[in-house]
């Protein structure tokens, strides 16, 4: 095999071990869903699912909620860290911890740590009116029912 081939290879072999990392974060949040009816644990749970270790790649995430006549996009929760200090303590204590993203699932209650308090005054301040025409994200996360990625800007 020659170099480009086995470049490919390596290539092919990253690409499926990071498929098959996000699908075992997809199974074990659904499994950790199963197991609660409140509506508070399960953003939790969701939102920690994409922001554990090197999860999915986020950081931080938010949740935004339609309101019950679906005319705003709401700020309803959020994790993460407010600043990049905060982010390095963060992973170094999660490092230090060898928590499992099974253990770190099966650990979230409703109580929040400060860094939760922070970024969550920034998640409760989001509020988009659906009926804008100049928020076309957020009627076509309505419409079609998926979540988009944004970034500062």
């Amino acid at each position: 095999m020659d170099a480009h081939g086995s470049s490919q290879l390596g290539s092919a072999a990253a690409s499926s071990e990071r498929r098959i990392a996000e699908l075992t974060i997809l199974y074990e949040v659904s499994c950790a869903l199963q197991k609660t009816v409140d509506e508070e644990k399960a953003l939790r749970i969701i939102l920690a699912g994409v922001t554990a270790g090197r999860g999915l790649g986020f950081n931080r995430a938010f949740v935004l909620l339609a309101d019950s006549n679906e005319e705003w996009l709401e700020g309803r929760l959020a994790v993460g860290p407010a600043s990049p200090e905060d982010a390095a303590r963060i992973w170094r204590e999660m490092r230090e911890k060898h928590q499992t993203l099974e253990e770190l699932l099966n650990s979230i209650d409703h109580s929040m740590d400060q860094e939760d308090f922070d970024i969550n005054e920034i998640a409760f301040r989001l509020r988009i009116r659906l009926s804008d025409r100049r928020t076309y994200y957020s009627r076509s996360c309505i419409r079609i029912k998926r979540a988009w990625h944004t970034t500062a800007g």
